[in-house]
């Protein structure tokens, strides 16, 4: 894979903070989707939702 081309595009201000803030959105979007899965989990406990896991 070629890294190079979005990490000239997310990195216009040649700054540590821009690869920081890349970390921290990482972060997020995964506590986001583990709440998410969580809160789906809660909603729909049955066991046929249970079984297709």
């Amino acid at each position: 894979m070629h890294m190079d081309s979005p990490k000239d595009l997310y990195e216009h201000g040649t700054t540590p903070i821009s690869s920081f803030s890349r970390v921290m959105l990482l972060d997020f979007l995964v506590i986001i989707c583990q709440r998410y899965v969580t809160e789906l989990l809660h909603q729909s406990c049955t066991p046929s939702v249970l079984d297709s896991i």
